[in-house]
């Protein structure tokens, strides 16, 4: 549950962090790490429901 946790909230970290920057494609960049972790989100939700 822990893991599900920390990334589920570093996908708002991320998007939020590449908000800051100050050049658009910095921004782009942080928007792919934040998709990363949310597949990675999806996935530890998928395996949890998988197995009960």
């Amino acid at each position: 549950m822990g893991q599900i946790k920390r990334s589920s909230r570093s996908v708002g970290n991320d998007v939020a962090e590449g908000y800051g920057r100050f050049h658009f494609q910095e921004n782009i960049q942080f928007c792919r790490i934040a998709r990363g972790s949310l597949f990675e989100t999806l996935d530890h939700g998928i395996i949890a429901f998988d197995e009960g």
